[in-house]
């Protein structure tokens, strides 16, 4: 853990479990397929001897530095360039029609 050494905190081991719970509603064939994740679940055991202080502090460190973590606690605007065969390609030029199963 790099805060753990940056901190000099002694953390003789770690455990991460992540769960999440999602749902996938709509249609391929209308284009109106949205994935949704409800909820993230994590469990961290740590084992340290060390001042719980310092070890919260490495904790909060490890948590406010997290991309993924903070990308999902404060979504971030996309920027999407989408190419098809080298051009610039807008999606939404071509509505949505339903299609038929092959």
């Amino acid at each position: 853990m790099l805060y753990a050494s940056m901190l000099g905190v002694e953390i003789t081991d770690a455990k991460m479990h992540v769960a999440g719970t999602w749902k996938v509603e709509g249609s391929v064939y209308r284009q109106t397929r949205q994935s949704v994740m409800e909820r993230v679940e994590t469990t961290l055991e740590i084992q340290s001897d060390d001042d719980p202080a310092r070890v919260a502090a490495v904790l909060r460190n490890a948590s406010n530095g997290c991309f993924v973590e903070q990308t999902i606690r404060n979504p971030v605007p996309i920027e999407e360039t989408v190419k098809v065969n080298g051009a610039v390609f807008t999606v939404d030029d071509y509505p949505a029609e339903t299609m038929e199963r092959p």
